[in-house]
């Protein structure tokens, strides 16, 4: 008896603790900067408390994209943006954003935050055309004053 209460206790321990590593707090996020780099193209996305800025470089055509959108943390997928939650502090394992160029809920899970690593995974959306799931690695640029 003693035994199967020691073996479920240390079990509810044990999720527990994997539950809370899986959460991520908006503030870590807040005031960093992420970076990826491919071929042709450079990504970097700043997190303010309300908004993500999202700059992309293009080198081929010489061109840089600049847009920001609102955004929260969540621990489910919303069926549709709350506005409500921006700027408040959150903590989730969904990033959730709105894309106010097509006017839609955009979201991808936060698979690994730390220090110096932000990995993303986008699943396909339903009805869009190509396109497939995909895990996106940034890593955190160092800001001058750190």
């Amino acid at each position: 008896m003693n035994r199967k209460l020691i073996l479920l206790l240390t079990l509810i321990c044990i999720s527990v603790c994997c539950y809370s590593q899986m959460q991520n707090s908006q503030s870590s996020l807040m005031g960093k900067k992420w970076i990826k780099k491919e071929r042709y193209e450079t990504n970097i996305l700043e997190f303010s408390r309300d908004s993500i800025i999202d700059t992309s470089k293009y080198s081929l055509i010489n061109k840089t994209v600049r847009y920001s959108k609102p955004y929260y943390l969540s621990d489910n997928i919303p069926t549709s943006f709350d506005f409500t939650k921006v700027g408040k502090p959150s903590q989730g394992k969904y990033l959730i954003d709105y894309n106010d160029r097509v006017h839609e809920l955009e979201y991808c899970e936060i698979k690994a935050l730390d220090d110096n690593k932000l990995i993303l995974f986008y699943e396909q959306k339903d009805g869009y055309i190509g396109g497939a799931d995909m895990t996106v690695t940034y890593t955190r640029m160092k800001l001058e004053y750190e």
